[in-house]
């Protein structure tokens, strides 16, 4: 009974680390790039395509809706131009093992010419691991995972077991 209950107290404390989602938010004017989770994803702001939502100091039957576009790029180099909406329409999309969404655009319409600032919510929906793995990702994992570890001149018995799998995935 005593094993029992200590498998299922070792499970509880594992679990939420390998089920946790994790969510970023970013302010991102137009014509700018912001990366996200240590640079596994990359997001760009291109353009506002269309906004009819109710100016600032108006009083609107609609509040209308405002369509922008945005490049994302995943860890590989993927890439995906996304449009997303502040009221009707689709308001995010996913790519890559995360959920983007449009959260806010500001300012609202008030003169031409205005610098847009856009927040998104990026959601990562999948937690890598070595058996997650295609045969093109692992050679790109391994040599990320020794700069890393140059860089920090220190490659632990981890990261050397982590590098090992990662070549392993690619000889199989």
């Amino acid at each position: 009974m005593k094993t029992l209950i200590l498998i299922f107290i070792a499970i509880l404390s594992i679990a939420p680390g390998a089920f946790a989602r994790s969510d970023h938010r970013l302010t991102v004017r137009t014509g700018e790039q912001k990366i996200a989770f240590r640079g596994e994803l990359k997001l760009e702001f291109i353009s506002v395509l269309e906004d009819s939502r109710c100016p600032e100091d108006v009083q609107c039957v609609w509040a209308g809706n405002a369509r922008v576009k945005v490049k994302v790029i995943d860890w590989r180099g993927a890439v995906k131009l996304l449009e997303m909406n502040t009221t009707s329409g689709p308001k995010g999309d996913q790519f890559g093992g995360y959920a983007i969404n449009l959260v806010g655009l500001t300012p609202k319409p008030k003169r031409k010419g205005a610098r847009y600032t856009a927040t998104f919510s990026i959601e990562r929906l999948v937690r890598r691991g070595v058996a997650d793995l295609s045969r093109e990702d692992a050679p790109y994992l391994a040599r990320k995972l020794e700069r890393q570890a140059v860089a920090a001149e220190d490659l632990g018995p981890v990261e050397c077991e982590a590098v090992d799998n990662i070549r392993g995935t690619v000889n199989r």
